[in-house]
């Protein structure tokens, strides 16, 4: 079908609406469907199209000539931007606008027709196609800091907030999808890290997980060198999304490596941490506390740290400033 039989349509078409013929038959109703069909795909690659042509004829000022046209001129410089970059030859008759358009955020041509075949063969929505772009290059971000054992040093106690990936869609709207808060690994990715080169023979780790993730998160714990001990509750205050129950709770896991020492019995706190929920995936400050309160005198890394904290090393991508002690909900002492 050419593109003057896509706009070649029966009856009275006005910019709010379109008045049919009485008397059109199935066959040429299905035949205007198909065109409308087509032309809700295209009518973007041809706007774009349009304005590049005039643009590379210096036919006058883009901002007066959109104006004049009554266009958004923004909005044609993203058509024409996106119609440029992809040649005829290049785009995909299957795939949208949109999809096109997402691609421009990868920097070569051969890295954004590699992306939209794969997102052809694997029928992601333009959404989806988004989320996956971003969460490469935030595992890319990931694998490209200096991981390196020598420069980091040794130490005995871990703490480690993952960025977890979660194969399951996101309850609601796709907007809920933890790509929209932070970037994610794979359990592959997390589990690649060589933590072991940077941990004692003897070591402590404080991992956190979330209840639908809890068993896959042995995965880690074995890959990292360590073995499952028990776990503390961050219980919320808010209730939460779920697809069996409403969770307002995550595990905080204990495990160990080698021979290394419970904590003191005076310094062992209650497994039930009891604190509001804060910014999306921030964990409550006062689990620093608890830590250092049980093993005060080890050297101590936070991995996929957001924060800075004084005495310890933070190592991630996301690092902020050092904290700001806060007063909690639980009291962290010890025993008497």
């Amino acid at each position: 079908m050419t593109s003057s039989r896509v706009i070649d349509l029966p009856g009275r078409i006005t910019s709010t609406g379109w008045t049919l013929p009485r008397n059109l038959d199935e066959i040429d109703w299905v035949k205007c469907g198909k065109a409308l069909k087509l032309a809700d795909q295209a009518v973007a690659w041809w706007i774009g199209d349009w304005w590049v042509y005039g643009v590379e004829r210096e036919y006058g000022d883009g901002a007066e000539l959109a104006e004049r046209i009554g266009f958004d001129y923004g909005a044609l410089r993203t058509y024409g931007m996106v119609s440029r970059n992809f040649g005829l030859s290049r785009r995909l008759d299957n795939l949208s606008f949109g999809h096109h358009q997402s691609a421009m955020t990868l920097e070569t041509h051969s890295e954004q027709d590699r992306w939209l075949r794969r997102a052809l063969r694997e029928g992601w929505s333009v959404g989806r196609f988004r989320r996956e772009i971003s969460a490469d290059a935030a595992a890319n971000r990931t694998q490209a800091i200096d991981f390196n054992a020598g420069e980091l040093g040794k130490y005995s106690l871990i703490y480690a907030d993952p960025p977890w990936r979660y194969e399951s869609p996101p309850m609601g709207s796709a907007a809920r999808a933890v790509e929209n808060h932070y970037p994610t690994l794979t359990f592959e990715d997390i589990a690649a890290l060589p933590v072991q080169d940077i941990v004692h023979d003897d070591a402590i780790m404080f991992l956190w997980t979330t209840a639908p993730l809890l068993m896959r998160t042995q995965q880690i714990i074995t890959a990292w060198g360590f073995e499952y001990k028990t776990n503390a509750v961050w219980v919320k205050h808010q209730i939460g999304m779920g697809f069996y129950f409403r969770l307002r709770h995550e595990h905080l896991l204990v495990c160990k490596r080698g021979n290394m020492p419970c904590p003191p019995e005076s310094a062992r706190q209650d497994s039930v941490i009891e604190s509001p929920r804060r910014g999306h995936s921030e964990k409550p400050p006062v689990v620093y506390d608890i830590i250092e309160l049980m093993y005060p005198d080890v050297r101590k890394i936070e991995l996929f740290a957001r924060n800075r904290r004084r005495g310890w090393k933070s190592w991630g991508n996301q690092v902020g400033a050092i904290t700001v002690d806060e007063p909690s909900n639980i009291i962290v002492e010890a025993a008497e």
